[in-house]
């Protein structure tokens, strides 16, 4: 296994756990101070539930 590939997979592990994470735990999320910043953070917010949501329930089995 070269470098690249397990650069690659501890890239991809991480992202993963911290979108479960932030998908749980939304109040981890930093705020940011601009109104358009906030909107934009509370939307991403939004985005990352609905799509860990469609992730669970596609692994459960109901699609």
């Amino acid at each position: 296994m070269t470098s690249e590939v397990v650069r690659r997979r501890v890239v991809v592990a991480t992202i993963l756990t911290w979108a479960s994470v932030l998908a749980r735990a939304p109040e981890l999320v930093p705020r940011v101070v601009t109104p358009a910043g906030a909107v934009t953070a509370s939307r991403t917010r939004s985005a990352a539930r609905r799509r860990a949501r469609y992730a669970f329930c596609r692994q459960a089995g109901r699609s």
